[in-house]
């Protein structure tokens, strides 16, 4: 089951203090929530599929190739065409982080810096899946033919 609808966008507290201009007509701001958004659209259509989200390991690119950890029995759609860079030119960086039955996941543009970690970041809010409460064997979600 899948655990909120929208994706929610943080701005790392120094964001605020003028690092980069947070106006909402800022191209890049807005061009790195959009590309937060459909990432995580991937990751629910992954979920939906695969019953669990990519691991850690896998990261992004099992939304645009089968990542060869998945299970054979488990079902999966290319959700992406391709992952797309930030505006800086940098990869987005994807977090999963597993405890018993429940992943919470990340997705965040290093900014304008490159460097993961620091003051610039924008980053999705996290978002916890259930694992295996979503696809049931070869047929993807449950239910399906």
């Amino acid at each position: 089951m899948v655990i909120g609808a929208m994706v929610g966008v943080s701005l790392l507290a120094a964001s605020y203090n003028g690092l980069f201009d947070l106006n909402p007509h800022n191209k890049q701001v807005t061009r790195v929530c959009r590309d937060l958004e459909d990432l995580d659209t991937g990751i629910a259509k992954f979920v939906m599929h695969a019953g669990r989200p990519p691991t850690g390991l896998e990261g992004l690119s099992a939304l645009v190739i089968r990542p060869t950890t998945l299970e054979r029995r488990r079902g999966w759609v290319q959700a992406l065409k391709a992952i797309p860079s930030d505006p800086w030119g940098n990869a987005y960086v994807y977090r999963a982080s597993t405890t018993g039955t429940q992943t919470t996941v990340t997705i965040a543009s290093p900014g304008p810096d490159g460097t993961p970690n620091t003051e610039d970041d924008i980053e999705t809010d996290p978002r916890t899946y259930s694992i295996g409460d979503v696809a049931d064997g070869p047929g993807g979600p449950k239910g399906s033919p």
